[in-house]
């Protein structure tokens, strides 16, 4: 994909792609950039424009200059977030209930 072509990548999807591409959660990306995880939150899914601070805080903890992170698409771009998978969630809360049962 050319430079060009990477900039149509909307900023709340870029943001996410390289949040998850560092395997950070929102907590993890809070943490790291200084920002509320909601602020992360309503800036990934389009709720909120963000500041070039904003912007600048997210890149620097994905290890990003502002330009990598505005110019370059996330590696393994995710198109869904595996949390999302209603199936995963499902095995998820069944292999809790498990744990919990075999710990009483």
């Amino acid at each position: 994909m050319g430079m060009l072509a990477c900039m149509d990548l909307p900023i709340g999807d870029r943001a996410r792609g390289w949040r998850l591409s560092r395997r950070l959660t929102f907590k993890q990306a809070e943490r790291a950039s200084g920002l509320w995880a909601s602020a992360i939150h309503s800036i990934e899914s389009g709720q909120r424009d963000p500041k070039t601070a904003d912007l600048e805080a997210l890149a620097s903890a994905y290890g990003l200059s502002l330009a990598s992170f505005m110019l370059c698409d996330p590696p393994e771009y995710p198109e869904r977030r595996p949390s999302a998978d209603p199936k995963a969630q499902a095995a998820r809360r069944l292999k809790r209930a498990a744990a919990r049962a075999v710990s009483r």
